[in-house]
């Protein structure tokens, strides 16, 4: 005579994202966890990648706003000055040209209007 074998019902599992405020638990959690991790780097390195804001000479930084006395003091005199004019041919500001040579070969690009710093760009050669 064969034994009988009670077979229980198999139920299948739905994964489904935590709500807002409910406890991560097990591989579901932590794999979250893990990805919220990832993510929160990911953004930060492109908002630091893609932010030109400063200039960073000799370890003292360049902001905008910076007044044109204090940017010669830290870097120095510009290899090239262009002066910046308005429709009507009054001045608008300068611009102020920092040429690199070598492995790292770059111009960095400071613009003046008035008496203050607006804006710094990096261009690669």
């Amino acid at each position: 005579m064969v034994p009988r074998v009670q077979h229980k019902p198999v139920q299948a599992q739905i994964l489904v994202p935590p709500r807002a405020g409910a406890s991560c638990r097990g591989w579901q959690g932590a794999a979250l966890r893990q990805f919220q991790a990832v993510l929160l780097i990911f953004v930060l390195f492109c908002t630091a990648a893609g932010a030109d804001s400063g200039w960073r000479v000799d370890g003292r930084l360049i902001l905008p706003g910076d007044s044109p006395a204090r940017v010669l003091r830290i870097a120095g005199a510009p290899d090239l000055r262009e002066r910046l004019e308005t429709p009507r041919g009054g001045a608008a500001g300068h611009r102020w040209y920092y040429s690199f040579e070598g492995y790292n070969a770059r111009t960095v690009i400071l613009t003046f209007q008035g008496s203050r710093l607006v804006d710094i760009r990096t261009e690669y050669d």
